[in-house]
């Protein structure tokens, strides 16, 4: 999903939603960390998310340069 950083929140929302919550005790996101905004994606899933659901993940990039990222 590429989204711009303005959309991240909606992003995780959205992909929040479309994960079956029946069964589900964990999510794993990885994201390119130039490309998205980690604060307002990671809102947007957990406020799609059940509370019982855990979420883990990362960023990919090239720490202060934000110049390349590989995922």
């Amino acid at each position: 999903m590429d989204v711009p950083l303005k959309e991240s929140y909606e992003a995780g929302k959205k992909l929040g939603s479309r994960l079956d919550p029946k069964g589900l005790i964990q999510a794993i996101i990885l994201s390119d960390g130039l490309k998205v905004n980690d604060s307002e994606l990671v809102k947007g899933l957990l406020e799609s998310l059940p509370e019982n659901v855990g979420l883990t993940g990362g960023l990919a990039g090239d720490g202060n340069l934000k110049k390349n990222s590989c995922l």
